[in-house]
């Protein structure tokens, strides 16, 4: 059963998120030498790469931190590239060593794309001994959606690749690159972090254990191997439960 945890707003949401993370990220590091972290774009996870990288800059060795990109839409240069807003917010600010930020380019077709990801990905897992992900941070649509899995996708659902080359998204744009959740299904901790009353129903829809939205396939995935899974919210996205 995932915990939840609502909070009055997005800001406040944000502020624990921060927190936590960090929290989970240094403990990590503490322990093993290194942490593995999946970063997600979002306005919400935006607030949060503001608080981390003013508020917490020095409160761990950053460049022990691999960073991995959930999923991608568009090439890096682009203003709608999930990376490169995450890196002006966050990575251009704080020590990380560019040697452990792991991203997907989208260059060529998108199953090149995908296959140099995964390989980039494999060959990082194989280096620390087929470690697990420490910390992963989930974004979700309204309707249910997460990374780039979205409902109906019953063939991506089946896919035990790391990574997947997603054509059909009934988001714009339709070409994706995206981690493959039920690939990693080992992570020891997976944050939902939501906001808005947009993401009201799917949030009530998650409530119920409902089987259909890939974000609830997800989040049971990664609880179903011992995960630890936390629903984050604010007040508007708990509006309905």
């Amino acid at each position: 059963m995932h915990s939840y945890d609502v909070f009055k707003d997005a800001g406040e949401l944000a502020d624990y998120v921060a927190s936590l993370s960090v929290d989970l990220l240094s403990k990590a590091v503490q322990n093993q030498g290194y942490a593995v972290w999946v970063v997600a774009g979002g306005s919400t996870p935006s607030l949060a790469y503001g608080i981390i990288s003013t508020k917490y800059a020095s409160s761990l060795d950053w460049s022990k931190v691999y960073v991995i990109l959930g999923d991608e839409r568009v090439s890096e240069e682009s203003s709608d590239s999930n990376w490169l807003a995450i890196k002006e917010e966050l990575l251009d600010k704080l020590a990380f060593d560019a040697h452990k930020l792991i991203t997907p380019k989208h260059s060529g077709s998108l199953e090149s794309a995908a296959s140099d990801y995964t390989k980039k990905l494999e060959q990082l897992f194989t280096s620390l001994g087929n470690a697990s992900v420490d910390l992963m941070w989930l974004g979700m649509g309204e309707d249910g959606h997460t990374l780039s899995f979205f409902p109906g996708q019953e063939d991506l659902f089946k896919n035990k690749d790391l990574v997947v080359a997603v054509s059909n998204s009934p988001k714009p744009p339709p070409g994706r690159i995206s981690l493959n959740p039920f690939a990693l299904e080992e992570t020891k901790c997976c944050l939902l972090i939501a906001a808005g009353q947009g993401k009201a129903w799917a949030i009530e829809e998650l409530t119920k254990e409902d089987k259909t939205l890939p974000i609830s396939r997800t989040l049971q995935a990664i609880a179903s191997s011992g995960g630890d899974t936390r629903v984050l919210l604010d007040k508007d996205a708990s509006a309905r439960v």
